[in-house]
């Protein structure tokens, strides 16, 4: 949210049109419609402009007894944010969504009315252009599930028999096509990535199950949850081929460790963690480690590694 003086207001209008209008609208719808509105909008300054627009949505007050939500955005940022690798993009999603050229509202200083527009387009267009426009890129998944929530939700009031959204165009969505604006979750796989570690054994697992040993990062101290799936050194250990320590010394393994991961509605979630394979406990080598790792297999550091902050793994 911005600090400056708004410029370039645009109202924004939404109708819930009512079966019976002698029955009050639920307040939530409301509140739904609002919240909905103002997450769409932070995540298409979050996704499609890298969250370089600085902008307000106000709510306005509306007559006793109206089903009409109305509210005004506005923009107090500088125009020369909008350039360079910004614009190159987001032109394709602007004008993928409102059917206007990205620089034709940065000439026009309009950028409450780019605001207005994308509103009204995510809102109206159905999910399935919405992913057509995305191209697989991911870019509109979190946009999606955020719309898709509100619909669901306006799916419950028995009562309402269609939402109109009035900007300079208007669109009525019946109910009978909310399903068009509802969607599962949006998932897509990632490449694994590979740490090599030397890792203090905290909670091994000594029964033939798929359970989750607890190890401690030698050199980051990060705390590492994860399944075994070196079927030889689980056999080895099961049998007692590979024995841990009869002391209070610490029992150290080296491990190349999997993270699984995926996008689900365009945020990264971890999917699992594993030991891919174990190459010595404690003084016993079971192989050297390889020349051919994966390609995007990196060496466990003292310095912060990306994933510590993907991943927050507790000990």
């Amino acid at each position: 949210m911005t600090n400056g003086n708004l410029e370039d207001l645009q109202y924004i209008y939404i109708h819930f049109n009512l079966k019976d209008d002698s029955n009050d609208l639920n307040a939530l719808d409301h509140v739904s419609a609002i919240k909905a509105s103002n997450l769409i909008l932070n995540e298409i300054n979050k996704r499609i402009f890298k969250n370089k627009l600085e902008y307000e949505l106000l709510v306005c007050p509306t007559e006793v007894g109206c089903h009409k939500i109305k509210m005004l955005v506005g923009s107090a940022f500088v125009l020369g944010v909008l350039q360079g690798e910004i614009v190159d993009f987001s032109k394709g999603f602007v004008k993928g969504l409102t059917g206007i050229e990205l620089s034709s509202y940065i000439a026009g200083e309009k950028i409450g009315e780019l605001l207005n527009d994308l509103w009204f387009s995510v809102f109206t267009k159905e999910n399935g252009d919405l992913l057509r426009i995305d191209n697989n890129v991911g870019v509109m998944d979190k946009i999606i599930k955020l719309k898709s929530n509100f619909y669901l939700n306006e799916l419950k009031n028995s009562n309402l028999d269609s939402i109109e959204y009035e900007t300079k165009t208007n669109k009525k969505i019946s109910r009978d096509d909310f399903v068009k604006h509802i969607s599962e979750d949006q998932i897509k796989g990632l490449d694994p990535e590979y740490i090599i570690r030397k890792a203090v054994i905290i909670k091994p697992v000594d029964v033939n199950k798929d359970l989750v040993w607890e190890l401690e990062d030698i050199v980051t101290k990060e705390g590492i949850k994860a399944l075994l799936k070196d079927d030889d050194f689980k056999n080895k250990f099961l049998t007692g081929n590979a024995p841990l320590r009869n002391s209070n010394k610490d029992d150290v393994i080296t491990i190349l460790t999997e993270y699984k991961k995926e996008v689900v509605n365009g945020e990264i979630k971890k999917k699992e963690i594993n030991i891919k394979k174990v190459y010595s406990l404690n003084d016993v080598v079971f192989s050297k480690i390889p020349s051919d790792l994966p390609e995007n297999t990196k060496w466990s550091e003292a310095e912060s590694l990306p994933m510590d902050e993907i991943w927050k793994l507790e000990r």
